[in-house]
């Protein structure tokens, strides 16, 4: 009984922060499930378009089904959390995101993943 009465005492002492993080995990499923609709619309609807008579458009257009299909496939294999934690260990590359400095990853300095 010992053993619940400090998981409730944890709760009720850190229940704001854990209702935060509850928030945040929203935020960013919502966020990752509408800019991956978007994305998977734009691949869907290009990988569907016909391919053009002209040769050099047609040369064009294979070589966007390639670089398409290469993304997807990468993205498709890689586990969520792994691209996840590459992108927060690697943001200050890609772009400054002030917002995800926050906790949302607590190891995201110091260990770092290397690919």
């Amino acid at each position: 009984m010992n053993f619940l009465k400090q998981m409730g005492d944890i709760f009720v002492e850190y229940s704001a922060w854990l209702w935060q993080g509850v928030g945040y995990t929203m935020l960013v499923a919502l966020v990752g499930t509408i800019v991956g609709l978007l994305v998977g619309i734009l691949i869907g609807t290009y990988r569907t378009i016909p391919n053009p008579q002209n040769k050099f458009l047609r040369i064009l257009k294979k070589i966007g089904d390639w670089i398409l299909t290469a993304y997807v496939e990468v993205f498709r294999g890689t586990p969520m959390l792994c691209v996840f934690r590459i992108l927060i260990n690697h943001r200050q590359h890609v772009v400054r995101w002030q917002l995800l400095h926050c906790a949302w990853f607590p190891y995201s300095h110091g260990q770092s993943v290397h690919v």
